[in-house]
């Protein structure tokens, strides 16, 4: 559980780091993320979920208020959306 909660927060950290980043932070003229693009983001990294799954993957997903969606990592590490 502790190391769910870490990854979670070092994701959350990186998205708050963004804030610093400013126009043409890609050197192609890129915007830089808005507050509330970052505000959503966080919210659905806070409601990620990673589980084995029955056939000895992973399963990777997000489900939020209205919508919500799900990856599935083969044992083999090929990834079925």
């Amino acid at each position: 559980m502790r190391e769910e909660l870490a990854w979670k927060r070092e994701l959350l950290k990186r998205i708050d780091e963004f804030a610093k980043y400013e126009k043409n932070w890609d050197s192609y003229g890129a915007d830089p993320p808005t507050v509330e693009a970052m505000e959503k983001a966080k919210e659905v990294a806070s409601a990620l979920m990673v589980v084995p799954a029955k056939d000895g993957g992973m399963s990777v997903g997000y489900e939020g208020e209205c919508s919500g969606w799900w990856m599935e990592i083969a044992p083999d590490g090929s990834i079925r959306a």
